[in-house]
């Protein structure tokens, strides 16, 4: 949306969450992010040149060229197969990117290098095909010792996909993004061999306790009767439900109960009693 109000470029660093349950060593579900969006003029090797003179100015320890290498996806793998490596044409594993980086080290003496034009039907429809072979796209992604940081891709357009087009009904330049996830940068700078070592308080799909099925006292359950045994103690009603019940939607007419705890519940008074809605202490 702003680079169709004509912001020709938006760069954005933020947390970015990832509904992803992977447990690999290149993956978090919560990372810090590097987003571009820009307008291009040509192609989208627009954005590679931006990305590219960026992590140039990041990497001062890192072996490139002097003209970054660009290397198109199918000779990547040409490269593997060579090397007797039993893999598809329109597939490179997670496995064999360390191999793919001492070969490209051995041949070009780089530790950065992009991987450019990856087949299409890897990708969602939305992705760029190339023009003179649609078998493949207009997708890159940035290398560092082996291992992704960086992946871009172009937007589509054309009349076939009009009704997918329909919010840039008043005008929108042709555009390209490239997102980079900055602790995966530290991590292969630095050759740790996993995000979690550069992330203070890493968040993987591991990262907090499967919560139990059921209330942590069962005996304080709300729903069912205590006139025998008396009402249930407040600390385990608040395990239960929490520390407020209704108060999001009370009206002039509710007064507020708070417990010295920090507790609160909504009630209105009836003479000797005191009504209250919803399940006490229960979001």
């Amino acid at each position: 949306m702003a680079v169709s109000a004509d912001f020709g470029r938006v760069f954005k660093v933020g947390l970015v969450f990832r509904a992803e349950n992977s447990n690999i060593h290149r993956y978090l579900t919560e990372y810090t992010g590097l987003n571009i969006e820009m307008a291009i003029q040509h192609d989208y090797h627009e954005v590679i040149h931006v990305v590219d003179d960026f992590l140039k100015a990041v990497f001062k320890n890192v072996y490139y060229l002097d003209e970054t290498l660009i290397l198109d996806f199918r000779e990547g793998i040409r490269m593997l197969r060579e090397d007797g490596c039993d893999i598809e044409e329109d597939d490179l594993p997670s496995h064999d990117e360390m191999r793919h980086r001492q070969l490209i080290r051995e041949k070009y003496n780089t530790d950065y290098y992009i991987l450019d034009k990856f087949p299409a039907n890897a990708w969602p429809f939305y992705t760029h095909k190339d023009l003179k072979d649609p078998r493949w796209t207009h997708l890159f992604d940035v290398f560092i010792r082996g291992q992704e940081i960086c992946s871009s891709d172009a937007g589509i357009s054309g009349d076939s996909l009009e009704d997918y087009m329909t919010a840039f009904d008043l005008g929108a330049p042709p555009y390209a993004s490239a997102g980079l996830g900055l602790e995966r940068i530290v991590t292969w700078m630095l050759e740790l061999g996993d995000v979690r070592y550069v992330s203070f308080f890493y968040r993987d799909p591991k990262s907090l306790p499967k919560r139990s099925l059921g209330l942590a006292y069962p005996k304080a359950d709300t729903t069912k009767p205590h006139i025998a045994s008396g009402p249930p103690l407040i600390e385990k009603l608040i395990a239960n439900y929490g520390d407020a019940s209704n108060t999001s939607w009370l009206d002039e007419r509710f007064e507020i109960w708070r417990h010295s705890i920090g507790a609160i519940v909504g009630f209105v008074k009836r003479g000797k009693f005191a009504m209250t809605t919803g399940n006490l202490l229960c979001d």
